[in-house]
């Protein structure tokens, strides 16, 4: 889901309560939910290895440290092992290539944000 089962606009940041996350998992009748929305990436584990994940964001992201980030999930009948995969691209090429293109310029923008290129 991209934010909550209700709701593509409500913002879920790992310091949430754990209760909002185990409601949506038993309402959901999952082990795992899987959101984005606030491109912040992280992993929750609860009882019975039931997991509420945000995977962050692969073009977009709001990490501190910038990297892109998304999930791999390792699954079998009894455990699920979620990796967030962080890793460098290049900030400044695709902002150059995003002008360049017919995106919006806002997006190279947000790119180049606070100077934190990572060339």
């Amino acid at each position: 889901m991209h934010s909550t089962l209700e709701s593509n606009d409500t913002y879920l940041y790992e310091s949430e309560n754990d209760e909002v996350f185990i409601n949506m998992l038993d309402e959901s009748g999952s082990d795992l939910i899987v959101m984005g929305h606030t491109h912040l990436s992280f992993k929750k584990q609860f009882e019975n290895n039931k997991w509420a994940i945000n995977c962050g964001s692969v073009g977009r992201s709001k990490e501190e440290n910038r990297l892109a980030s998304y999930l791999v999930l390792a699954m079998d009948e009894e455990k699920i092992i979620p990796e967030i995969v962080q890793l460098r691209y290049p900030f400044e090429k695709t902002a150059r290539e995003i002008e360049e293109s017919g995106i919006p310029d806002y997006y190279a923008s947000f790119l180049r944000k606070d100077d934190l290129l990572i060339l």
